[in-house]
């Protein structure tokens, strides 16, 4: 509802002052007031009227007013929301403009590489060049150098051990007792040989090869092809002819053969366990012995030696090893059991066959010296780890003399050279074992 203009009120009559009483004029005046103020006068409708006017105009106003409060509230909270938009896109302009310069130094930055790789690339252009022209100079050496270590031969010879002399492709590389050459027969590939060139004439192809490594048939072949190689690669064993090496010091790698000691002076001397002897039953230089040989250079190896025995039960099931170190090889060790030998004579070392003779044995005193006590030096030179032991007979007043500057130890005592060990127990095994760190026999 709109507001209405107020009413009108018709003009009041000039109510009678005192004066008029006089002027006879009162009278008219008061009637003409109390008419118009009065009932039927017209100032009570027009005053009520007014009064609705007023009223009406005061609701219209306040129901304006109300709207007028919901309004402003409702633009306070429209308000509100634009200020909160209006903060909000002002953190996103600046972000933005981070985010923008961000993006401008890795642009920048980006720029920056590029260039640097761009420069990179133009540098390594040379380099690979380089590298190509080094590359097919090594490819055109690695030809000619393998072209070098290879070679064919026609000769005729036994695929086996020892020195053999032949005809090789002449021009080579080969540098005597350096080049190692492993053969195949082209028409027979698993006839397979190997060994160290020991003469070669780069003129004419003359060449000496020292076969040392064989594998497959040993008949003749006259078709060989030779490549550089290394020793110790090849597969299986080799047999040496039995009988046909004399010193077990000069077989090959990787071999097996039978030396017999009849003929061998060096296996009289230097095999374990051959005592001249006749009182030790079987034990004679009359033994061949099967002596097997396992490494892959010169420096290092092993080899084993059995009796090669089947009637005798003093040396069936023994074996013996020695092992090179640095070339150099050490004493022959009983594997498991001792081999046993018999003393028959008194004084000086035990057997005739030298000093270390009485070594990883057992050494028994025999009966037929029971007259008299048996008195025999210590075997000498010991090495760490080497057993003597010594079987009394019937008597108790056997003696043991220590040799070459190695005392006898037993508990706290020590029985040094010049000295002698009484062993007072008949039948009694007596056993010594050398440590080199004390320089004594211990024993017990």
């Amino acid at each position: 509802m709109a507001v209405q203009p107020a009413a009108q009120l018709s003009p009041i009559p000039e109510f009678p002052a005192l004066s008029d009483r006089a002027a006879g004029t009162y009278n008219g005046k008061a009637y003409a007031f109390g008419a118009h103020m009065g009932g039927p006068g017209p100032f009570v409708p027009e005053i009520n009227a007014l009064a609705e006017n007023v009223e009406a105009n005061a609701l219209a106003a306040k129901s304006a007013k109300d709207g007028t409060d919901g309004a402003v509230a409702a633009a306070t909270v429209q308000a509100d929301a634009a200020m909160g938009y209006r903060n909000q896109a002002s953190s996103a302009a600046t972000t933005a403009g981070q985010q923008a310069g961000i993006a401008t130094d890795a642009a920048s930055t980006a720029t920056t590489k590029r260039n640097e790789a761009v420069a990179a690339a133009q540098q390594a252009v040379p380099a690979r060049d380089q590298a190509v022209s080094a590359r097919d100079t090594a490819v055109a050496a690695a030809a000619q150098a393998g072209s070098t270590l290879v070679a064919t031969s026609s000769t005729e010879f036994a695929n086996s051990l020892g020195v053999k002399t032949l005809v090789l492709t002449a021009g080579k590389a080969f540098i005597p007792n350096v080049t190692f050459l492993r053969g195949a027969s082209r028409a027979t590939p698993n006839a397979k040989n190997g060994g160290y060139v020991t003469e070669y004439s780069a003129s004419t192809g003359a060449a000496k090869i020292a076969v040392s490594e064989v594998s497959g048939p040993t008949t003749n072949f006259s078709d060989w092809d030779f490549a550089l190689g290394s020793p110790g690669g090849m597969p299986g064993i080799s047999i040496v002819t039995p009988d046909t090496i004399t010193n077990c010091n000069d077989l090959p790698n990787n071999s097996i053969t039978r030396i017999n000691a009849v003929t061998s002076t060096y296996a009289a001397k230097n095999l374990p366990c051959l005592i001249a002897n006749s009182a030790s039953s079987g034990w004679s230089f009359n033994i061949p012995w099967i002596v097997e040989t396992v490494g892959f250079d010169t420096l290092y190896k092993t080899q084993t030696a059995t009796p090669a025995l089947s009637s005798n039960n003093s040396g069936v099931g023994l074996s013996f090893l020695r092992t090179c170190e640095n070339g150099t090889w050490g004493a022959w060790r009983p594997r498991g059991g001792l081999p046993s030998s018999i003393i028959t004579t008194d004084g000086n070392h035990m057997y005739d066959t030298g000093g270390a003779s009485g070594l990883n044995r057992r050494n028994i005193i025999s009966g037929s010296l029971n007259g008299a006590p048996c008195n025999k030096y210590m075997p000498t030179p010991p090495v760490d780890g080497d057993v003597c032991i010594v079987i009394t007979n019937a008597r108790a007043d056997n003696r043991l003399y220590p040799i070459g500057g190695v005392s006898i130890r037993t508990g706290e005592v020590i029985v040094n050279e010049g000295e002698s060990l009484g062993l007072d127990m008949p039948y009694t095994a007596y056993q010594f074992t050398f440590h080199k760190d004390h320089n004594n026999w211990f024993a017990g």
